[in-house]
């Protein structure tokens, strides 16, 4: 029933809307609630977006069902930005990172440089990471762990089944106290970014806030607002994630998201 409604509903453009509809969302990677929102399919088909706000928070759905896709997600991560003046230019974003990557790493030679640093083993620090994520600030201006149990409103979940996956993301629609990185949009239009894998490189913080979530807000438009304070929301845990789909033949890790979009809030 939830594949018909999306093929009735679905529509080849990179221009959706974002209604306010008192519609209850459960950030658990699974698509049921977003049974009757307007879905937008994206390039090659194989991808389907959802999108949707209430009165505190802006909800993203992505849909895929290209396994090659999925797979590379699964290994590599996914990032979902958001710019609060429509532009294509990364404001905010939050990065779920993957399970693999060039030598099993998931931070590439970050991670080879904290290794060095503690002398644990790979495993040890990647058995830490499992359930964060990570904001992001435009230009790698600021890279922060995001623990699930201080997520400070922001919440991000992936789950994995044989012919694809479903993404959930969750911000803030306005700074405020226990909530400093949020959308805030200066109209009534914003830009959403969608790209498998990154970060690379940019300044890197601890996990799960601490003193530098509370710093001063970025200015005008999405990131931090002042405050700090402790939010509710959802990671990655280690069963959400599941296994990663099945590879076919000519894909894998070649199989990238990479596109922008424009997102209108409609009354």
């Amino acid at each position: 029933m939830f594949d018909l409604l999306i093929l009735l509903a679905m529509t080849a453009v990179k221009k959706v809307d974002c209604p306010q509809r008192d519609l209850a969302i459960i950030l658990d990677g699974t698509p049921e609630e977003w049974a009757d929102a307007p879905w937008t399919r994206l390039e090659k088909g194989t991808l389907f977006l959802a999108t949707h706000r209430d009165q505190h928070y802006f909800y993203v759905a992505l849909r895929g069902t290209d396994a090659d896709v999925a797979r590379n997600i699964h290994a590599r991560g996914l990032t979902v930005w958001v710019n609060p003046e429509g532009k294509k230019d990364k404001t905010l974003g939050l990065y779920l990172p993957g399970r693999g990557g060039p030598r099993g790493a998931r931070h590439g030679s970050l991670e080879e440089a904290a290794l060095s640093e503690s002398g644990r083993s790979r495993d040890e620090m990647r058995g830490e990471d499992y359930g964060a994520f990570e904001v992001l600030g435009g230009d790698g201006a600021f890279r922060e762990w995001i623990d699930p149990a201080t997520s400070f409103g922001l919440a991000f979940e992936v789950v994995f089944t044989d012919e694809g996956f479903t993404a959930e993301v969750r911000f803030p629609l306005t700074s405020a106290k226990g909530r400093p990185f949020a959308v805030n949009a200066v109209k009534k239009k914003i830009a959403l970014g969608l790209f498998t894998q990154e970060p690379r490189g940019g300044q890197r913080g601890g996990r799960g806030g601490g003193e530098r979530m509370g710093r001063d807000g970025m200015g005008r438009g999405g990131g931090m607002g002042r405050g700090s304070g402790m939010g509710r929301g959802g990671g990655m845990g280690r069963e959400g994630m599941g296994p990663p789909p099945r590879r076919r033949p000519g894909g894998g890790h070649r199989a990238k998201i990479d596109l922008w979009l424009k997102v209108h809030f409609r009354n």
